[in-house]
């Protein structure tokens, strides 16, 4: 493993943050450190060097917590970000009211509440490595937005991530029933093309096969999560 930027040592002292160890890099060759933030809580947070260096990250939070009042921050991306998302599951003649709101997709009630939703919802945003140029994306496309259902991906990556088509039958994207060889087919669709994972006699190993192969090519796609349903053939 590298051993990461060399302007960096372990024990170095940014703001609130204290470098604790490398831990290797991201999927851009960032080099990734956590760091301990000399707060109440001693969060632990992972942070790249760059914004180590520059002073962009100087806590885990807590000091941007302290510095708003009612929060000052309803002209930014991520105040926008939050109130499109609380429109679209809330608010009738929101366009994108017919993709969520009417089909029962909520926000949790930490991030939902008028006194600090908005704040919850940031602090979550910024410990889980929000910057500009993100967006929120939902792990389980049919979940609600809450902290262990969402993450932040670049747009590309959130396209991946689509609902499945109409014509699959099976209710698992990738995964669809060859009724003439009496198979399952999992495929993938990368950089707009379809790659064929294989066939597989019942669904459970087809859903299987293609969650495997996401993992094992680090691909950003959704992984199918199987509910072990009865076997059916349609």
């Amino acid at each position: 493993m590298s051993e990461g930027n060399k302007r960096i040592k372990i024990g170095d002292v940014f703001g609130q943050l204290k470098v604790i160890r490398f831990i290797g890099k991201d999927k851009n060759y960032r080099n990734l450190y956590l760091c301990k933030c000399n707060c109440e809580n001693e969060t632990e947070i992972i942070v790249p060097d760059n914004r180590l260096l520059t002073n962009t990250t100087k806590s885990c939070g807590c000091l941007k917590k302290k510095r708003l009042t009612k929060h000052g921050l309803s002209r930014t991306k991520i105040y926008n970000v939050w109130q499109k998302m609380i429109e679209r599951c809330y608010l009738e003649t929101c366009s994108n009211y017919p993709k969520y709101g009417a089909k029962g997709i909520a926000v949790c009630d930490e991030w939902k509440n008028k006194e600090n939703g908005f704040i919850n919802f940031y602090n979550w945003a910024i410990k889980n490595g929000y910057f500009e140029g993100l967006t929120i994306d939902r792990i389980n496309t049919y979940g609600n937005h809450e902290p262990s259902n969402c993450r932040w991906t670049t747009y590309e990556e959130q396209n991946t991530n689509l609902r499945m088509l109409k014509t699959n039958k099976s209710g698992y994207r990738g995964c669809f029933y060859l009724e003439k060889y009496n198979k399952w087919l999992a495929n993938i669709s990368i950089k707009n093309k379809t790659v064929e994972i294989g066939t597989y006699d019942t669904l459970k190993e087809c859903v299987e096969a293609r969650n495997d192969y996401i993992d094992t090519n680090d691909l950003p796609h959704q992984k199918n999560i199987w509910r072990g349903e009865e076997e059916q053939i349609v």
